[in-house]
């Protein structure tokens, strides 16, 4: 059984900032300097791909502007 583990979620006029890690999410101001681009979703700890279709499910249109991996 996989180890459940929070999903922080910031939402402002710029758009919606998403992860698993509390202080990127949430204490960053955009991209960090240190932060390195993801290889499709196989660096990424959480099921965004499922997550956005469950968001268009409900009618919601998601663009990605920015993805990049915490430091």
């Amino acid at each position: 059984m996989a180890e459940e583990q929070s999903l922080f979620i910031t939402i402002t006029l710029e758009g919606l900032k998403m992860g698993t890690c509390e202080h990127c999410v949430i204490a960053e101001q955009g991209r960090p300097e240190r932060a390195w681009n993801p290889n499709g979703d196989t660096e990424l700890d959480f099921n965004r791909d499922g997550f956005i279709q469950a968001l268009q499910a409900l009618g919601i249109t998601v663009t990605i502007t920015q993805e990049y991996v915490c430091p």
